[in-house]
């Protein structure tokens, strides 16, 4: 399991420990989690640093891609964790991350 997946699986067991126990296998879970994300934020901190500019010094390349993994992480970090109970479920998380507790009566929205 990755980083992140270890954050998530300790975030949603503390955030709802009810919820976490219904997992069937938490560590198969989370180690997929995790590795999804990782690929997620690999992309976005791609895509949000852009290609090397003309004349770009060594620091200056540093500074601009560890910029775009650490807004990556946060952005997709934050998407990833459970709400806690009463709070919204923010779009757009993954199908198979929001299905751990979408049916759950806390988080479910009042259809009137």
């Amino acid at each position: 399991m990755n980083k992140y997946g270890a954050r998530l699986m300790r975030q949603w067991q503390t955030a709802d420990p009810e919820r976490f126990a219904q997992i069937p296998d938490p560590e198969e879970f989370f180690t997929q989690m995790g590795a999804d994300l990782e690929e997620r934020i690999d992309a976005l901190a791609r895509a949000t640093a852009g290609p090397d500019r003309p004349g770009e010094e060594y620091l200056e390349k540093v500074a601009r891609l560890t910029s775009a993994r650490v807004n990556a992480e946060s952005d997709l970090i934050r998407e990833a964790m459970i709400p806690e109970p009463g709070e919204e479920i923010e779009e757009p998380l993954p199908p198979e991350w929001r299905s751990i507790w979408t049916h759950h009566p806390e988080y479910e929205t009042n259809p009137d």
